[in-house]
């Protein structure tokens, strides 16, 4: 029996089909969108910062097609406005730091949240603008001014023992007034006396 039109364009259509299904089957794949925001995992942090050094905020931000930012929103307890800066991926470990400087740091605390955002258009926030997260900002301890301070201590005591003539001069001074003072009281005689003045030389 010999097929008919309708059955060989039949044939051709399903055949046709088969063929494309594959073709049909990826584009529908890949069209797919990503509706996936990316992973973050943050605990702020238990101990005090203190206001003379930076403050270093860490992030893992992980995403299966790929993280394409990390941004950080600080600012300090009673200020309206957040500050904001890029949180620099470190290597290819998911690990993400920005750093807040000790200028931007006031006590009693600073409040930060986190966004990070994929590829695909999709966003996370760890913490909120209106519920930030917060780490207590204590008054630092003060070591930096005390090092400038013993740094000016000492290069006043240098100066003042480098300078040999100064104190053979007062030495000098030491002398004439101990002298003046032993022979005032004798009405012009010897009295026999003799003072011994020790002045010590700069090493």
């Amino acid at each position: 029996m010999t097929p008919s039109t309708t059955q060989r364009a039949g044939s051709l259509a399903l055949s046709a089909i088969l063929a494309l299904s594959p073709l049909l089957s990826t584009g529908a794949l890949a069209a797919t969108p990503d509706t996936t925001p990316p992973k973050v995992q943050h605990e702020p942090a238990d101990n005090d910062a203190p206001d003379d050094q930076p403050l270093q905020i860490y992030a893992t931000v992980t995403d299966e097609n790929g993280v394409s930012e990390v941004t950080l929103f600080y600012r300090n307890a009673g200020e309206d406005e957040y500050r904001s800066q890029s949180m620099q991926a470190s290597g290819n470990s998911g690990i993400f730091m920005a750093e807040v400087p000790p200028a931007e740091l006031q006590p009693p605390r600073l409040e930060y949240y986190i966004q990070a955002g994929d590829t695909g258009g999709n966003q996370l926030l760890r913490g909120f603008y209106f519920e930030p997260l917060s780490v207590n900002v204590v008054a630092g301890t003060g070591a930096a001014g005390a090092v400038a301070a013993k740094g000016d201590e000492s290069a006043a005591t240098g100066s003042l023992k480098s300078n040999k003539w100064l104190w053979i001069g007062l030495g000098a001074v030491a002398l004439g007034g101990l002298a003046a003072a032993g022979g005032g009281g004798g009405g012009g005689g010897d009295s026999g006396d003799n003072v011994d003045v020790s002045v010590p030389l700069p090493q």
